[in-house]
């Protein structure tokens, strides 16, 4: 039975691991800064990629995105947002924070919890 646990508990580690490493982005983003084409400015607007390949911006539609099967970089498709579109490297990705980068520029987002504005 230890034996059994032992095993269970560095597979759910390494499940954890893996996952933290992919192109998994789906949940809401706080995007707080976008240096592109030059110019770095202070956005503050909620993102959220979500499981259906949708992605919304303040409450809007405003493309798709989608992970490559590697799971570094993910693919947006924005007309609404032309310079979002492309494949964007996933630079940095934890609980906590997320940083794409592109040929565009840089996007770089924290974790977004309502809850926990006061």
């Amino acid at each position: 039975m230890k034996r059994f646990t032992g095993v269970l508990v560095i597979l759910s580690a390494l499940v954890m691991c893996a996952s933290a490493e992919t192109g998994d982005i789906t949940r809401q983003w706080l995007m707080t800064t976008a240096a592109l084409g030059g110019n770095t400015e202070e956005v503050y607007k909620t993102v959220t990629f979500n499981l259906d390949g949708s992605t919304v911006m303040e409450g809007r539609n405003f493309g798709t995105w989608k992970a490559d099967t590697t799971g570094q970089t993910i693919e947006i498709r924005s007309e609404m947002i032309p310079e979002f579109a492309g494949n964007w490297e996933i630079v940095k990705k934890s609980a906590g924070k997320l940083v794409l980068q592109s040929n565009h520029g840089t996007l770089s987002f924290i974790a977004y919890n309502p809850d926990k504005i006061a």
